[in-house]
């Protein structure tokens, strides 16, 4: 074959193959360009997605402002924010009253075109959980006489006196002073003292239990050596402590009552910190109407019609002369939907009750400070207590009762409930005080539905739930 033509054969295969070659790398080039392009176009809605998110968060934070500030929406009511831009995009919301709290529906939108994102957020709120004990004092407490407090804590900053047949469920716990069970008192869980009283920390008497252990502590830091004072002591032949015991003194008494043997005795531990009852701040806002009297007016307004057996809604008593003859009076009350009582004055009341099978929540709140909050007793009627509940204070469970006095004492007597059912408990709820005092057969019962009641704590309202909503 002639050479010419062999060597015409083989630039004709070359340039096929620089073609071939040259159609690759711009197939190649195309492919990166239209991959880099997706991937810019991706990587920016990403951005804007989160970017979105922020701006649907920042429209929730306006909203809890406004709300923080005093805004008020009727019950089953909206109000919307409108459009607002900020650096990043755009957010729109709606706040609406729902029971219990509100929830705040937020839109945020970033970017535009094909590249802009928008996402939704939903926040449910309700009042922050402020009260988590069935009975808490900033200072004693005392348990008189064949009382029952179960399905929650007892906590006092300063002594507990549990009397004979007493039964507590859960703890009990003093942050700075002494743990005194009587005779046939009971405690299912841990007893935990944060002081003595000269002689004992923690005292057992005949018959009493504590089902958990006993730690008798110091506020002093530690470490300290054995301390006397800071005995555990077991009464009689029948005084148990079925958890161990770690204390700073030593175990005197019945000391075959303890279990696990040996006692941890001589050891410094550090008392629990003691906690200031939480404050309350009346804001209309709160609430979706309120009504305001003077205690003659209040007292008046109940005896007027039907009103005292049929009371519902939130009631600001505020009096210039707030006394024990100048007092709130609510005996024979029926409540038949969720009622709140704010009073500078005293509350006192002999019986109160429900009606109807509707769940309700009734909130007594007294501001009131005595003169003699020391003379407050549960024997007299017109002692110097803040609240004073006698004979019979028997709502339902259907009724969740928080009774709050945080400047002066409560004082609780008389009951004729004997069982445990849920029609048999006096109180379904929680008493926080600045001390108290209980006597005589009342079965209390820690109700959750307390622990988040508005105008306590440090804002009126925090996020309980969040989720982001399908767009």
């Amino acid at each position: 074959m002639p050479v010419r033509r062999v060597l015409a054969r083989e630039d004709g295969v070359a340039l096929a193959a620089v073609i071939l070659v040259s159609m690759l790398l711009l197939g190649l080039t195309v492919v990166a360009s239209v991959t880099g392009t997706r991937t810019v176009r991706t990587s920016t809605r990403d951005r804007n997605g989160e970017s979105a998110l922020a701006v649907a968060e920042a429209g929730v934070s306006h909203a809890m402002t406004r709300l923080q500030a005093g805004m008020t929406i009727a019950a089953g009511a909206c109000t919307d924010i409108p459009q607002t831009a900020t650096p990043q995009g755009t957010y729109t919301a709606r706040v609406c009253r729902v029971p219990g709290g509100f929830t705040i529906e937020s839109r945020g939108t970033t970017g535009g075109d094909q590249l802009g994102r928008s996402r939704t957020v939903r926040v449910t709120l309700g009042a922050p959980n402020t009260f988590t004990h069935a009975l808490f004092s900033n200072t004693s407490i005392e348990l008189k006489n064949n009382n029952k407090v179960y399905e929650g804590d007892v906590w006092a900053n300063d002594s507990v006196f549990v009397d004979a047949n007493t039964t507590i469920q859960k703890s009990v716990t003093s942050a700075r002073s002494w743990v005194d069970l009587a005779s046939g008192a009971k405690v299912v869980e841990k007893v935990w003292s944060g002081g003595t009283s000269g002689s004992w920390a923690i005292r057992v008497g005949q018959g009493a239990e504590i089902g958990g252990g006993a730690v008798a502590s110091t506020s002093s830091p530690c470490p300290q050596s054995a301390n006397p004072a800071f005995n555990v002591v077991l009464e009689g032949t029948n005084s148990k402590i079925a958890q161990g015991v770690t204390t700073l003194g030593s175990v005197t008494g019945n000391t075959n009552g303890v279990s696990p043997q040996p006692p941890a005795t001589g050891t410094c531990t550090a008392s629990a910190v003691p906690q200031q009852i939480p404050q309350f701040t009346f804001n209309p806002a709160n609430y979706e109407s309120h009504m305001e009297f003077t205690v003659s007016g209040f007292n008046a307004h109940l005896n007027t019609g039907n009103n005292r057996t049929n009371l519902s809604g939130v009631f600001l008593i505020n009096d210039p002369n707030p006394s024990q003859t100048n007092r709130v009076d609510l005996s024979g009350v029926v409540l038949v939907g969720d009622t709140t009582i704010v009073s500078n004055a005293p509350v006192f009341t002999n019986g109160v009750s429900d009606t109807n099978d509707k769940q309700k929540v009734f909130v007594v709140a007294s501001t009131h400070s005595p003169l003699d909050p020391s003379s407050c007793s549960v024997n007299h009627d017109s002692s110097d207590c803040a609240v004073h509940i006698k004979n019979n204070f028997d709502p339902s469970c259907r009724t969740a009762v928080l009774i709050y006095a945080n400047r002066g004492p409560v004082a609780v007597k008389n009951s004729n409930n004997a069982g445990n059912s849920d029609d048999e408990w006096n109180l379904c709820g929680a008493v926080y005080a600045d001390a108290i005092l209980i006597k005589n057969n009342q079965k209390i019962k820690y109700d959750p539905r307390v622990s988040s009641v508005v105008g306590f704590g440090t804002v009126a309202y925090q996020a309980r739930q969040w989720e982001e909503r399908a767009q």
